[in-house]
C-alpha cells in the first residue's frame, strides 16, 4: 500500500515504511536528491522498476506537484496538490520529510519537537524563574533529553521547587545535579507523580537539571520555580 500510494504522486521515487506506527513517508515528493534510509524501524524501499497493475496513471502522466487518480476506462485527472513540506512546518533548519498524511521534522543539533520548535539546551539566567517540560500542562514527547541551566549572580545559592512533578514512572526522569555537570552532587532523581512541593538548594550559583523520556508512555510533565538566595 505505502508503494502504491508513491506512484499516485508525480516526483515519488522511494518510501520509508515505519512499521511500528504504520506510517509511510513518501520520498522524492518535494527533495529531488532524498535518499532517507537512516530511519529506525523503519524500511526503505525503492519503486524504480517496481511494477503494478496497468491503469491511467501507470506510467504516471501528471506533472510534478501534482496527484494522479485513475478513473473509469483506464482514463485519470490530474489534481494539483500541496505536499505538506511545501509550506516549510520546520523550524531552526529541521528538514522536512513528507508523509503520506502529514509530515516529519529531522531536527539538527539541539532542537526537537514535532516542528523543531524546542531548544534542548535551555538557559536561566535571571535572579528568578519558572522551568517547565516541553508542552506542559499538554504531554511532552517521547525521546527525549533536556538540559535547563541555571546561573545566578555569584555568591548566590539557588532553591528550587517542583510544585508538580507527572512522568512515566521508573523510566522517564527528572533529575537536578548541584552544579553545571551530569558529574556533579545528585540533588534529585524523581520518576512518577507528585502533587506536593519538592525544594531542592544548591550550594554554589549554578543548578543543572537534565528531564528524559523513553520512546513509550507520556505525562503532562513537570513545573518548577527558582529563586536565588545567599
Amino acid at each position: 500500500m505505502c508503494v502504491s500510494d508513491c506512484t499516485l504522486y508525480k516526483g515519488c521515487n522511494a518510501v520509508n515504511y515505519i512499521r511500528s506506527r504504520l506510517e509511510c513517508e513518501l520520498l522524492n515528493v518535494t527533495f529531488p536528491n532524498d535518499s532517507l534510509t537512516d530511519i529506525d524501524g523503519s524500511v526503505y524501499t525503492k519503486i524504480d522498476g517496481w511494477k503494478k497493475e496497468k491503469d491511467g496513471c501507470t506510467p504516471n502522466p501528471c506533472k510534478v506537484g501534482h496527484k494522479c487518480i485513475p478513473t473509469m476506462y483506464n482514463n485519470h485527472i490530474c489534481l494539483k496538490f500541496d505536499a505538506p513540506c511545501d509550506v516549510k512546518p520546520c523550524k531552526n533548519n529541521g528538514v522536512c520529510r513528507n508523509k503520506v498524511n502529514g509530515y516529519r521534522c529531522m531536527c539538527s543539533g539541539v532542537y526537537a519537537g514535532d516542528n523543531c520548535e524546542w531548544n534542548k539546551h535551555r538557559y536561566f539566567t535571571y535572579s528568578s524563574g519558572v522551568i517547565s517540560s516541553p508542552n506542559y500542562p499538554s504531554s511532552y514527547t517521547n525521546n527525549l533529553r533536556y538540559k535547563y541551566f541555571v546561573r545566578v549572580q555569584a555568591g548566590q545559592r539557588i532553591a528550587m521547587t517542583f510544585s508538580r512533578i507527572d512522568t512515566e514512572a521508573k523510566f522517564d526522569y527528572v533529575q537536578v545535579f548541584d552544579g553545571s555537570k551530569l558529574s556533579d552532587r545528585l540533588l534529585l532523581k524523581y520518576a512518577g507523580f507528585s502533587s506536593s512541593s519538592i525544594t531542592v538548594q544548591s550550594t554554589s550559583n549554578t543548578m543543572l537539571m537534565l528531564f528524559t523520556s523513553d520512546g513509550s508512555n507520556t505525562a503532562s510533565g513537570f513545573t518548577a520555580t527558582y529563586s536565588s538566595h545567599s
